[in-house]
């Protein structure tokens, strides 16, 4: 499709309306479920006010969120006008993470001009006479050359990693530059029954994001940060297969790699717990040291998680786990949610 033709949404009719945020593709931030992204959006005009966001969570049409978004009793956050880009960012990025099919439509638009032909909304779609800003669509189109440059870009990185392997090298393969990852935060906390992607070898897209070398997206170094912007541009759940390999570049807290990909990896909540499980069941002291520091304390579903077993090591560790300071570390993670007191 070329960039000569135009493609107009508007609600969730229509051939294209699922690039809606009316469209029924339920999402997941944080733990919790939306029906639509409209709901979402709607709902985080409203932080202070927890009973009236789950009221918008659980009507059924995301018109009736829409209107209740403006309702007279229910005052708007003040900040609004300077955070409803990054909420609404995120409630994009989220339904297409979450949903392979809507990535592979996407990209299927090629590059056409994607725009919502908003008669009543200037801001977010085109005003309806073609002059208003036309936000969603261009966060839309921002989005396909996101997922279009790392397709290519892993592709490129698989051919380059199987070159080194048959060459014996196993070192320096060249990845080229990638789009920047410009979310406002990964999307965290998905629940299993929503969250799986498809991973059959039906389509160029489910080859470029499962089936193929998922490998050429780890980290190739202690140093190679750049690893964490090609891993979070993929996301959660897709990431997924390679979560144990993920957390084998935090043995060692003071890599710059582990400083950098620690926070996001944390950021997953209880999504982590199966492949934290298996690190921790290698016995490995220092590495649990780090993974208990860097991970485990940051966020408060993993810690209430593994609760009885940092109140284990902080009271009885073994002589080995004192000798990593293993209770240390685990002493300071209960400290700091006021769970331990020194006597």
């Amino acid at each position: 499709m070329s960039n000569s033709q135009t493609i107009k949404f508007h609600l969730k009719t229509g051939e294209h309306g699922w690039l809606s945020n009316f469209a029924p593709y339920l999402i997941a931030i944080d733990g919790v479920q939306w029906p639509t992204s409209e709901h979402y959006y709607q709902a985080s005009k409203f932080p202070d006010d927890p009973a009236w966001q789950e009221e918008i969570r659980r009507v059924v049409r995301p018109y009736d969120a829409w209107r209740m978004g403006r309702h007279a009793h229910h005052p708007v956050r003040s900040d609004w006008h300077l955070v409803k880009d990054e909420v609404m960012e995120r409630a994009v990025r989220a339904k297409f993470a979450q949903h392979a099919d809507l990535r592979q439509r996407l990209l299927e638009t090629g590059d056409a001009l994607l725009v919502e032909h908003a008669p009543a909304d200037p801001y977010w779609g085109d005003g309806g006479d073609g002059k208003g800003e036309n936000r969603l669509g261009r966060l839309l189109m921002q989005i396909r050359q996101e997922y279009a440059t790392l397709i290519a870009s892993a592709r490129v990185a698989e051919v380059g990693w199987n070159a080194d392997e048959e060459a014996g090298s196993g070192e320096g393969i060249a990845y080229p530059a990638t789009a920047p990852f410009q979310s406002v935060g990964p999307t965290i906390g998905v629940p299993s029954e929503i969250a799986w992607i498809d991973t059959r070898r039906t389509s160029d897209v489910a080859d470029s994001f499962s089936a193929m070398n998922l490998q050429s997206f780890l980290p190739q170094s202690k140093t190679d940060c750049q690893a964490v912007d090609r891993i979070a541009q993929l996301g959660y759940p897709a990431i997924a297969p390679i979560l144990p390999q993920l957390l084998e570049w935090l043995q060692d807290g003071n890599w710059p790699i582990a400083k950098r990909l620690a926070p996001w990896l944390a950021n997953l909540g209880l999504n982590l717990v199966p492949a934290l499980d298996q690190a921790l069941a290698s016995e490995d002291q220092s590495w649990n040291y780090w993974l208990i520091a860097l991970v485990i304390s940051r966020d408060d579903s993993l810690y209430h998680h593994y609760r009885p077993m940092l109140l284990r090591f902080a009271s009885s560790p073994s002589l080995l786990e004192r000798q990593y300071e293993i209770d240390e570390v685990a002493r300071e993670a209960l400290r700091d949610r006021g769970e331990w007191f020194d006597r």
